[in-house]
Parts: C-alpha cells; sequence; structure tokens
C-alpha cells in the first residue's frame, strides 16, 4: 500500500482515527474527514486512489456520497474506487451499495487485514486518476 492514497468518511472521529492509523501503518497517505461536504470538496485535491466511506452519517450518507461522486467526470474523481463500511450485516445493505455504486463493502467492526485485502484488489489496475 505504499503511496497509495485513500480519502476516509465517517462522521466517527475515532472510528476515523483507527482507520487512518491502521492503513498508515500500511504505507497508505490517509486524508480522513467527517462530512460528505468535507469529501466531495477534498476529492480533487487529495486525489484518492481509494474512496473508504461509512454509509450511515446524519444529514447526507454514504450512499448520497457515491451517487455525487459516480455523477463526475472521470477526470474529477468518477471512477475512484470505492468501499463502503457499516456495522449493518444484512446482504440488502450491500446490494443497495452496491447498486448506488460502490465497489466493495467492509463490515463494521473492521478487519484490518480484509480491509486491506480489499483496498489491494481494487487498485491493482492501477491508478483511476488522468496524470
Amino acid at each position: 500500500m505504499d503511496g497509495l492514497r485513500v480519502l476516509v468518511v465517517d462522521d466517527e472521529a475515532r472510528f476515523r482515527e483507527m482507520v487512518a492509523e491502521m492503513l498508515g501503518h500500511c504505507g497508505a497517505e490517509v486524508t480522513a474527514v467527517g462530512s460528505v461536504a468535507d469529501a466531495l470538496r477534498m476529492l480533487p485535491d487529495v486525489r484518492p486512489d481509494v474512496l473508504l466511506s461509512d454509509l450511515s452519517m446524519p444529514e447526507r450518507d454514504g450512499y448520497a456520497l457515491i451517487q455525487a461522486v459516480r455523477a463526475l467526470a472521470p477526470e474529477r474523481g468518477g471512477c475512484v474506487p470505492a468501499v463502503a463500511v457499516s456495522g449493518d450485516t444484512d446482504g440488502r445493505t450491500w446490494q443497495r451499495a452496491q447498486m448506488a455504486g460502490f465497489d466493495h463493502y467492509v463490515e463494521k467492526p473492521v478487519d484490518l487485514h480484509r480491509l486491506a485485502a480489499a483496498i489491494e484488489r481494487m487498485t491493482m489496475k492501477g491508478r483511476t486518476w488522468p496524470a
């Protein structure tokens, strides 16, 4: 994961910090924000290789975030691989997340090895941002 840019979006500060620390130890460059608005504002500057977003957030949730991201042109981040994160364990949550535009789903509490494996699989195709 060396040098991989990850944008983490979650309204819970403890979760953001924990994931940022875990991914940072794996060599990722992590930017963590607490809202959909902050994520959309940071996306062009961070140019993440992966977007990791909680699904349940106040005001605008992860579904709204991925729909806004997928509406962007590829050069603005519309094709960034995205991982949905949620404490919901029923299969319908993953189906809904996938239909909204997420590429992968990880349940909370997050297992670092599963998360790292998902991120590595999604980024094996190369960078999603034009040079």
